[in-house]
């Protein structure tokens, strides 16, 4: 488990939201169309984040995004 682990966001072809930089924790986002919803889907994320442990690197399988509609 890394203690320098931080949350980033990825926008590309394959993928859109937040990672984590040391595994392969991800949640994909959603479209919203308020800033409330933004807010809230961003505090979920934070807090999946946060709770989340790193896989060595021995055992870290390609990225597989949480989906955040399942909140």
């Amino acid at each position: 488990m890394s203690i320098n682990k931080r949350m980033a966001w990825i926008e590309d072809e394959h993928f859109k939201g937040w990672h984590c930089s040391e595994c392969s924790w991800a949640i994909s986002a959603i479209r919203v169309d308020t800033t409330v919803a933004v807010l809230a889907f961003n505090r979920i994320a934070q807090e999946g984040f946060e709770k989340h442990r790193c896989a060595p690197a021995s055992e870290k399988p390609k990225v597989q995004a949480q989906s955040a509609s399942t909140y």
